[in-house]
């Protein structure tokens, strides 16, 4: 008979065991195949989604010249190179490009409706360009399209110092002529028009026709508009804000590149004027490589630098013509001492360049970022730059737990059938089987089990992998595509196949060991007994017995203890972190309070149209809640005793020089003779509510959020009393050297709102929070106090004629209450940002001192002409509009974003989506949830499948005690008490030290958050079960509790069952067995 053969007939005469190992197997293959499919699966979806919002290329050069485009062609390692020419700038779509079919394939680009264009005069738009300019959300229609393209910026200072010194040796007095032309051409259905604009500086009474203007005048300025007529065939979905574009232009526009020949030809072959000498090469070149992928950047990167274009820098350049034609006469020095003076002379009403111009929108909320200028870069919003994701290291532990488990669950069993089987091994041992020969019938037995885990583990994992996705995908609002990664997936197959030979290994040398006397055990130690005398005859219950015998036995029922223990650790620690998974988007989003959409206007919007607004928005379906307020920005705040408000005056001290004007009154020369309250004010925000709408529960809100003092309804609806936002503040080191930071640096990294909050930390003066947390141990500002009056200003922006006229309106009003700290839940934008007095009040209130923001719209009837004015010297008095938005769903809604957008362009507010982010950051927890949940029913199952098969064998090992007592009178009854007894003690005792684990854990993390504080005890307890466990799945922790119990209960007490129900002789003759 064959060895083989030998192997397979004794499998089928150990039914019983070969079940154990087969279902070990099988479930270890399902467990890996179920773990690295959906693993692989969530990597895929996640990769292409990122593609469709980054585009797919590895690299880009921006901003490149023919001879990069020609250089990046002769790669070899280079796949695909998509390419986009920015042919010019038009008013109404934007920055225009053309594009290739490679560039299409690798942006993957999406429309809101229709498609690419084909013919030279169709285009397509992004969604927010034709939005942001008013345009009907349609395809179809004819668009005028004139792209300008500036070829000459000159400045006409050296122009006229020259003539200056000549004109003044000869005696003579300058004149001036401003001279502007504009020459046509049509060339096909293009027209090129060239706006010429000339500086002629001349003798007074001296000739002054146009050819000599021409040919001695300074052409300041010439721009080449082409004029062409086009179709929009498609509406692109918004792409340049998501893409790594920052510092360049990009296409918010598309034509073919036939289209964008016949502009070049245009340009280049009019009658007017030779351009040949401007080049219009500005190359966005994107590539694919398949082999090197995102590591071409690095490959690349030395041999492309970043262009370089000539360009003299002038600190004198755009200084008016005026300034140079008064320095008529003056000597060298003169010149010299003007130009000093100039530098510190000027007057502008437009907001500063570090001025915040928006209250919302992804640059705002999110943080600013240094801007990346490499004209040669990564891809690195597709293809980041880290090792890993926590899926894939979640993946790799999920196979670790499931091999190591894997192989002590074989261990085990095959250990335990060593132990029944030596008598057999000795038995072919006795008739000539070989060391070899009996590892050739253990190879042969591990062959077999594996096949079973093969073909019956591999399929079912991939059947269940495939319902997963499924159910998610039906189920959960999920887009997960089933996909299997080649070498994740053979990794886990490895594991499996070595967890099964690994765990046979041991028994086998065990087995090829035994000798002829037929047993693996040792021999026991011989000690010394005690004499008859000495002994004390004592009767001993049932119980007595079993504790005794645990005594004699405690590693074995240590092993049982701790194999029990470790799966109710794995259990509660894969709920602890599924639930820490979330714990991005819960500061991000649920402490935050952030909506899913908010539309900002530039006006202040009108009363009447709060409530009008907010129904309509409720009627969209999908659409839960909303929320609305009138934003004034720049508010003079001022009180009694400002200048000795420490906090403001550190802040004072940090700030840059170049921003100081803007946070301070004090440093704008203009209100240096004013009364205090304007010349000594803090810059801040004034928030106004609709406190007499009664449905919008906002004044109730702010009300119960109060910390010091009472408001007044009626008082606060009037504009009398005002609320205000003061954040507590904790010391920092005393010794501090206070220092101004870098203007650059400051704004680069922060924002109006949170600028107080990041000074003071990263200098370590001070930290100031909103946070409900730290309510008890930061302190709270008392400069001003409950029931104190301030003064509230806003500039009134009054224009007499073409003069500007220094007009301020000011009130003075009482703060009613004073809210130092949010609720945990938070309330968007405040608890965003921490900006520091901030003023709540009514609609009234507001409208007191920023009287233009009453009016919305009014007079002006369309965005456009108040943007102009907004523009031209009205950055304040208009106010803002706000209105927050949130969805009952977690899901990205196409239909709604639609629906929200004409709304909001129809109403003259732009429109913000947070809900992609939201949701992005929620799907990735839940993605790490899920996976870490797989991570521990997988390693769970298999330690509750190890601790059966244990009892299971340790019961079999008992069976001849167990015939004894039985011989002796305990009854069935009595031993299913004792199992089940010994389950709710095992169980039981399990709970409560991993509670107590977990409780310590929490406690000295919570102790490590609040260092430095005096925290007693409830504190600590407040601190974990308040903040660190808000929201916490109480009823899935419970649940699992009572699950676990159960299990092992019933694993303590079913494997007696069938060896208790046999007689006592049969369970006696297992000795000898």
């Amino acid at each position: 008979m064959k060895i083989k053969d030998i192997a397979k007939t004794g499998l089928k005469g150990r039914q019983k065991d070969t079940l154990l190992i087969k279902i070990v197997i099988i479930l270890a293959f399902v467990f890996i195949v179920i773990s690295t499919t959906f693993q692989a699966s969530v990597e895929k979806t996640k990769a292409e989604q990122q593609f469709d919002l980054y585009g797919s290329w590895h690299a880009a050069y921006l901003d490149g010249d023919i001879s990069t485009l020609e250089k990046l062609k002769k790669e070899e390692t280079i796949d695909k190179i998509g390419v986009t020419n920015i042919i010019g700038a038009s008013d109404k779509v934007g920055t225009i490009g053309t594009f290739n079919e490679e560039l299409l394939e690798m942006g993957r680009f999406s429309f809101y409706k229709g498609r690419y264009p084909e013919k030279d005069n169709e285009i397509m738009i992004e969604l927010q360009q034709m939005s942001s300019m008013g345009m009907d959300l349609e395809i179809g229609q004819k668009i005028g399209v004139d792209i300008v393209i500036e070829t000459v910026d000159g400045d006409v200072g050296p122009y006229i110092m020259d003539l200056n010194k000549e004109f003044y040796e000869k005696g003579v007095y300058p004149d001036y002529l401003q001279h502007h032309e504009t020459p046509f051409e049509n060339i096909g259905d293009a027209t090129i028009v060239v706006s010429n604009d000339y500086f002629f500086y001349y003798p007074e009474g001296g000739d002054c026709y146009p050819d000599l203007i021409r040919e001695t005048g300074c052409l300041t300025n010439q721009k080449v508009i082409i004029k062409r007529e086009f179709e929009i065939v498609g509406i692109l979905q918004d792409y340049t804000d998501k893409w790594d574009l920052d510092g360049y232009s990009s296409p918010n526009a598309f034509i073919t590149e036939e289209a964008g020949d016949i502009y070049l030809d245009v340009f280049y072959n009019n009658s007017i004027e030779d351009f040949s000498e401007f080049k219009m090469e500005n190359y966005n070149i994107f590539l694919e490589s398949k082999s090197l992928e995102e590591d071409l950047y690095n490959r690349l990167k030395d041999n492309y630098p970043n262009r370089i274009i000539d360009e003299e820098y002038d600190e004198n350049a755009g200084i008016d013509f005026w300034f140079w034609m008064w320095l008529y006469g003056a000597s060298d020095q003169e010149v010299e001492s003007a130009l000093n003076g100039l530098k510190t002379w000027v007057v502008e009403r437009e907001p500063e360049d570090w001025e915040d111009t928006s209250l919302e929108g992804a640059k705002i909320v999110e943080g600013k970022l240094e801007v990346n200028t490499a004209n040669f870069r990564k891809n690195t919003f597709s293809y980041p730059d880290i090792i890993g994701t926590t899926e894939y290291y979640l993946a790799l532990i999920i196979i670790a737990v499931i091999f190591i488990a894997t192989a002590l669950a074989i261990f085990q069993i095959f250990l335990t059938q060593m132990k029944r089987r030596s008598r057999k091994i000795v038995l072919l041992k006795s008739i000539g089987a070989t060391k070899n020969q009996i590892i050739q019938m253990l190879f042969y037995e591990a062959l077999y089990f594996l096949k079973y885990g093969l073909l019956i583990g591999l399929p079912v994992g991939f059947g269940a992998a495939a319902g997963i996705i499924f159910g998610l995908n039906k189920f959960g609002g999920r887009n997960l595509q089933f996909y299997v990664q080649p070498k994740l997936f053979l990794l886990g197959l490895v594991a499996g196949i070595l967890a099964l030979f690994i765990g046979m290994a041991i028994p086998t040398i065990y087995a090829i060991k035994i000798p002829l006397v037929g047993t693996m055990e040792k021999s026991p130690k011989h000690k010394k007994t005690k004499t008859k005398k000495d002994i004390e005859i004592r009767r001993k219950s049932f119980s007595d017995l079993n504790w005794d015998y645990l005594k004699l036995n405690k590693n074995k029922a240590l092993i049982s203890f701790g194999i029990s223990f470790i799966s109710i650790t794995i259990l509660l620690s894969a709920i602890m972190l599924g639930y820490f998974s979330f714990n991005n988007y819960r500061e991000t989003v649920i402490k935050n309070n952030r909506p899913d959409y908010v539309m900002e206007a530039i006006f202040g919007e009108r009363q009447r149209e709060f409530p009008i607004i907010q129904s309509e928005l409720k009627e969209f379906q999908g659409v839960e809640s909303t929320e609305m307020y009138k934003v004034g920005k720049q508010t003079f705040l001022w009180y009694e005793g400002i200048e000795d408000n420490e906090i403001l005056n550190t802040y004072e001290e940090l700030l840059p020089t170049e921003l100081l004007k803007g946070h301070f009154s004090k440093y704008n020369a203009d209100l240096s003779e004013r009364d205090e309250y304007l010349s000594n004010a803090f810059y801040t925000k004034t928030f106004a509510i609709d406190a007499k709408d009664k449905n919008s529960k906002q004044f109730e809100k702010f009300k119960s959020m109060i910390n010091e003092g009472k408001v007044d309804e009626k008082a606060f609806i009037n504009g009398e009393e005002i609320i205000l936002m003061i954040p507590m503040y904790y010391p920092g080191n005393e010794n501090v050297e206070i220092n101004r930071f870098p203007k650059k640096k400051v704004v680069d990294t922060t924002n109006e709102e949170n600028r107080m909050k990041w000074l003071f930390e990263t200098s370590g003066a001070y930290d100031i929070s909103y946070n409900s947390r730290y309510k008890d141990y930061y302190k709270k500002q008392d400069y001003i106090k409950a029931g104190d009056i301030i003064s509230l200003s806003a500039d009134l922006e009054a224009v007499e004629g073409e003069t500007y006229i220094s007009s301020y309106k000011t009130i003075d009003f009482k703060v009613g209450g004073i809210i130092h700290y949010l609720p945990k839940e938070g309330l968007w934008p405040f608890s965003n940002n921490v900006a520091p007095y901030v003023v709540i009040s009514s609609l009234n209130g507001m409208e007191s001192i920023y009287p233009r923001s009453k009016h919305g719209l009014g007079e002006y009837g369309e965005v456009r002409h108040l943007e102009t004015m907004i523009n031209a010297g009205y950055p304040y008095s208009f106010g803002r509009t706000l209105c927050y938005i949130n969805t009952d769903s977690m899901d990205t809604d196409v239909i709604l974003n639609s629906k929200l957008l004409s709304y909001a362009i129809d109403k003259g507010y732009t429109l913000y989506n947070y809900k992609e982010s939201n949701s992005k950051i929620y799907y990735e927890a839940f993605n790490n949830a899920l996976i870490v949940s797989l991570l521990g029913a997988t390693a769970a199952a298999i330690a509750l499948i190890i601790l059966y098969n244990t009892m299971a064998s340790k019961m079999e090992q008992d069976r001849n005690r167990i015939g004894i007592l039985q011989s002796m009178g305990v009854t069935r009854e009595e031993f299913s008490k004792y199992y089940i007894k010994l389950g709710i003690i095992v169980g039981l005792l399990s709970l409560i030290i991993i509670h107590l684990i977990l409780f310590l854990i929490l406690f000295f993390t919570s102790i490590g958050n609040l260092a430095g504080f005096s925290v007693g005890f409830a504190g600590y307890m407040e601190d974990i079960f308040t903040y660190k466990l808000m929201d916490y799945p109480w009823t899935l922790h419970l649940v699992l509790c009572i699950i676990y119990f159960i299990i092992t209960v019933l694993i303590y007490y079913m494997p007696s069952r069938s060896i208790t129900s046999k007689y006592p002789v049969e369970n006696i003759r297992s000795l000898s067995r």
